[in-house]
């Protein structure tokens, strides 16, 4: 029994360090936690959209928007000049990749130097910049922070000008829109440089990192980021129809997913915000009517404005609402809103399934929402389905 005993006691050990050895590696590989995401309207602050918005991660080369906005306040300043030549130093010049091969003791123009950290990313250019402009890239790095906490980027530290990688350099999905933002407001004369398709520099010609640039409609900036403990980054801001949105993705498994939830994002947005020149069909059912195969006709009347006039009869507190897509037809908006409520009956079972008809320049979409939801409900039903927009009516 005692030989069994001391078995079991050895194998428990054995199991034990197995196992805390796995987190550790784990760690050392660069775990990623499950993506963070926001969707914010640029031109009034309005959150669209939001998945574990604060919840910190390292903002890898994102760091770059914040070097900068610093940069760009020097300039409106007049403490340097787009022409002005920055000094390479030893330590610049040994920065590991992203890189442009800068030499020790060269210089090169502010304005190239801004022209590859939105295109190529450089680290070794980003250092340039900070230890040109502060003396030495710990300082720079102190006022990068300082100036994050005064934009009200409460979750946000800076330990270095490149988004290397470094334990104590974090922000947040919320942090880095409340930075493009004021990137876009503050700077539209230099805000054209993160539009850059690509930049050629010392017969080297280097393409964007944010390949939405070439392939969504309206994008026109901001920085994509990637390190191992980080995932893949971007935060992206698109216009259309004189509209502007920021959309923010931290810890994306592959670029490829990164950019395809940003363009989910942007364009949900943007559908959202069209105003409907035709007509506003309406699905006045209850929820608990969700899980039938109904035909659309049975149950639709037709009525103008946005669809939503019909929440004036309800609880003033019961004016939100839950929009989980936009679709190409009207029995795909149903089929959406059938699946949401069956993922969530308890939460949905007072709410009201409405469909609306939007037809745009280029086709009609059929906005599928969940209408008489609180503020509370509607963003704990968000939360579920991750991919989707609480929205309040006026």
């Amino acid at each position: 029994m005692q030989k069994f005993l001391v078995l079991c006691i050895c194998a428990m050990m054995f199991f034990g360090a197995s196992l805390s050895a796995d987190a550790k590696t784990k760690k050392s590989r660069g775990f990623v936690p499950p993506e963070s995401a926001i969707l914010v309207n640029s031109d009034t602050g309005e959150i669209l959209s939001a998945n574990a918005p604060d919840e910190q991660r390292h903002p890898a080369s994102l760091t770059k928007m914040m070097t900068l906005y610093v940069v760009f306040e020097a300039l409106e300043a007049g403490k340097v000049m787009l022409d002005q030549p920055l000094k390479v130093s030893a330590r610049a010049a040994r920065q590991p990749p992203s890189r442009v091969g800068l030499k020790a003791g060269s210089t090169i123009r502010l304005r190239d130097a801004i022209s590859v950290l939105t295109t190529k990313s450089a680290n070794d250019v980003a250092v340039v910049v900070a230890e040109n402009l502060a003396g030495d890239e710990e300082t720079f790095a102190r006022w990068m922070t300082a100036k994050a906490h005064r934009l009200g980027m409460a979750r946000t530290n800076f330990r270095n000008a490149s988004g290397l990688h470094h334990s104590q350099q974090v922000t947040t999905a919320r942090d880095m829109a409340v930075l493009a933002r004021a990137l876009v407001r503050n700077f539209p004369k230099y805000y054209a440089f993160f539009s850059l398709p690509s930049f050629s520099y010392n017969k080297q010609t280097f393409r964007n990192h944010n390949t939405l640039l070439r392939s969504f409609e309206g994008m026109d900036g901001l920085k994509t980021g990637f390190v191992q403990a980080s995932g893949f980054n971007l935060a992206a801001s698109a216009v259309r129809d004189g509209h502007r949105l920021i959309a923010v993705v931290m810890g994306g498994k592959t670029a490829a997913v990164r950019d395809s939830k940003v363009a989910s994002l942007l364009n949900r947005g943007f559908a959202s915000l069209e105003t409907p020149d035709h007509y506003a069909t309406v699905v006045a059912t209850s929820a608990s009517r969700a899980s039938r195969d109904v035909e659309p006709e049975e149950e639709a009347g037709v009525m103008t404005g946005e669809g939503d006039a019909s929440m004036e009869k309800l609880d003033p507190e019961r004016k939100w609402s839950v929009q989980v897509g936009a679709f190409s037809s009207h029995a795909g908006g149903m089929r959406a809103l059938r699946l949401a409520y069956e993922s969530m009956p308890q939460l949905l079972k007072d709410s009201q399934q409405v469909i609306t008809s939007v037809k745009t320049s280029r086709h009609l979409l059929y906005r599928a929402k969940f209408s008489g939801l609180t503020s509370g409900t509607a963003r704990a039903v968000c939360a579920v389905l991750s991919d989707c927009l609480v929205l309040q009516q006026q």
